[in-house]
């Protein structure tokens, strides 16, 4: 297999993208790795690509299939060459599916991993991330924080001047 046949599959380079993270997470000399997704229904598909491409694989080519079928390709005549062929397809499948099972593990590990929502204090968004809550706990990832954006405390009454008017108002003075 080569990067060309993997990247038309749908969700791969996103796939990509969620093992890279992995590695820097698991490689890099930081303590801390942000992940900033986009809407919600992207992020949810993200997030659910390993196990369904773990799925598709094992329901499509076995583990005991790949196992099996290069010894029947030796034992049917295919030749020294196709051997090694298959040799490199199966390594590659099974490489596959370890990263998967891997990059699936991270995403479900409560001590490793954390997940947070961040919503606006509006009815329409409150009711997506209660449908977001219920989504992440059927794929077994669990959501330790709420953020609320755009919520501004009142300002003291000893605050005067542009900052106060800001807070008071909700809204930065360069959006008015």
């Amino acid at each position: 297999m080569v990067a060309d046949e993997l990247t038309v599959l749908p969700g791969v380079e996103e796939l990509l993208a969620l093992g890279e993270v992995r590695r820097a997470a698991e490689t890099g000399p930081w303590e801390v790795v942000v992940v900033d997704c986009g809407p919600t229904a992207e992020t949810l598909r993200l997030l659910g690509l390993p196990e369904a491409i773990s799925g598709y694989l094992e329901r499509l080519f076995p583990a005991h299939r790949r196992a099996v079928r290069g010894l029947l390709t030796g034992l049917a005549g295919g030749g020294r060459d196709a051997r090694p062929a298959w040799d490199r397809t199966v390594d590659a499948l099974d490489t596959l599916a370890e990263q998967l099972t891997a990059l699936r593990g991270m995403l479900a590990d409560h001590t490793t991993t954390s997940i947070r929502l961040v919503l606006t204090p509006e009815r329409v968004v409150a009711a997506e991330t209660r449908r977001t809550l219920t989504a992440l706990a059927l794929h077994g990832l669990h959501v330790d924080g709420l953020v609320a954006n755009r919520v501004l405390p009142a300002p003291p009454p000893s605050l005067r001047g542009p900052a106060a008017r800001c807070c008071a108002s909700g809204t930065p003075s360069s959006r008015r």
